[in-house]
């Protein structure tokens, strides 16, 4: 599972996004309610939303084309968000953002816009995790060692965001970020080759 998220009816998306090769054809999303209010006596019971991106034609597509894999996944305004890891061959630096109703079932993921992110090296350019703040009015891209915050955005033009960069001045494979209130954030990476990684930390956005 590559994200998870959560809607303001307090159901929880836990997203199986990933898809290194771009040659998947069985990517899903399960919705369920929040557990925590769940009665002790009864299993959370889980929806799947099965989607397929608009653009894709081909499984996996030539390399000028790898950009269907994807880490992270918003939930805003009724809709969930998903913004790509860019694999193109040659590497073009854009994250594309596609657009899917909140319901069970299949869907077809649309494409709303992308974010240029930038043409250096391309583990430098992967967007590894997103999220909402609770006010909704900044959502934080996570990637290997800082962090975007984009404000004045409006839901699905994401790239007309004032963007505000923040260098987390550490480089690990960071792969999970959420907000604990507007200013604080929780970030999460990986632990890579029992050297790296593997921890959790905070991050105060105030002045």
């Amino acid at each position: 599972w590559e994200e998870i998220t959560h809607d303001d009816d307090d159901n929880f998306y836990v997203a199986g996004i990933g898809n290194n090769k771009n040659d998947k054809k069985d990517l899903k999303i399960l919705k369920f309610a929040n557990p925590e209010k769940t009665p002790a006596s009864k299993i959370a019971e889980t929806e799947d939303i099965s989607f397929k991106y608009e653009d894709q034609k081909d499984f996996p597509p030539p390399p000028r084309k790898l950009n269907f894999d994807a880490d992270a996944m918003i939930s805003l305004n009724g809709s969930l968000y998903i913004f790509t890891k860019n694999r193109t061959v040659p590497f073009t630096g854009y994250s594309k953002i596609y657009k899917l109703p909140q319901k069970a079932g299949e869907q077809t993921a649309a494409l709303v816009d992308s974010l240029f992110l930038g043409k250096g090296y391309m583990l430098d350019r992967w967007i590894t995790g997103a999220a909402v703040s609770p006010d909704k009015k900044t959502i934080a891209i996570l990637f290997h060692d800082h962090i975007w915050l984009l404000r004045d955005f409006t839901a699905g033009k994401f790239s007309n965001s004032k963007i505000y960069e923040v260098n987390l001045n550490h480089y690990s494979h960071k792969a999970g970020i959420c907000f604990l209130t507007n200013e604080k954030l929780y970030i999460v990476d990986e632990l890579e080759l029992d050297i790296i990684g593997g921890k959790l930390y905070s991050l105060d956005l105030r002045p």
